[in-house]
């Protein structure tokens, strides 16, 4: 039989990847973010840290792929393993079991989503496929308390409420109230995720809608 892997310390790992990174050069965020972080959980070749809710801020200094390259180098020296990083909020094993019956019951969602769906027919298909996109394109997203993240999810939604007015409109041309309807609960909905007012999000969209249909992507 082979030799069982020996389990890892995760508190002494996560020591020593400290001490090693004060060794290089100086980088006080990812110091100050790595020192506040607490090693949560080893599930596979995924390390989870954890951030007490008032020292979250630093979880972003932890993701950017400059710094998650330096750690994920120092990890693979200790280790032999190439593990990734998932920063959460929460110090405890507890919080990890949280976070993800969260993402469970998320994706259970969106899957239920799916299969209501499947039973819609013409535009009201479109529409709801677009409605289980958005929900795609947020769930589980990391640090999207920042700016720059919720604006690159800003633009990922764009495309797909896009596609689904296209194609809602195409196959119902005669129902544009409905389709306004439909349309704007969208907006809305993608206004919530970024905290943004619904007119801004809408103005947003109106600007992208109309440089796809001048450039013939549509």
């Amino acid at each position: 039989m082979p030799e069982q892997e020996p389990e890892l310390d995760l508190d002494r790992l996560w020591k020593e990847t400290n001490e090693i990174l004060r060794e290089g050069p100086i980088n006080r965020a990812l110091w100050d973010a790595a020192e506040a972080a607490k090693p949560l959980a080893l599930e596979g070749d995924l390390l989870v840290l954890g951030l007490p809710a008032s020292e979250f801020r630093h979880a972003s200094y932890l993701q950017t792929d400059i710094n998650r390259a330096k750690l994920r180098q120092i990890l693979h020296a200790r280790t032999g393993r190439f593990l990734d990083l998932r920063v959460i909020e929460g110090t405890t094993p507890e919080a990890w079991e949280r976070t993800k019956e969260r993402e469970r019951h998320a994706e259970e969602k969106a899957m239920a989503g799916l299969r209501r769906a499947a039973t819609y027919k013409g535009a009201e298909a479109a529409w709801e496929a677009a409605n289980q996109g958005i929900s795609a394109v947020f769930t589980g997203v990391r640090a999207r308390a920042y700016a720059t993240v919720k604006a690159r999810l800003l633009l990922k939604a764009f495309p797909v409420v896009f596609k689904a007015d296209q194609e809602a409109r195409a196959q119902e041309s005669g129902s544009d109230e409905a389709h306004e309807r439909y349309l704007n609960r969208l907006l809305d909905r993608i206004a919530t995720y970024v905290d943004l007012p619904p007119t801004v999000v809408a103005l947003e969209y109106l600007r992208y809608a109309a440089s796809r249909r001048q450039t013939g992507s549509g």
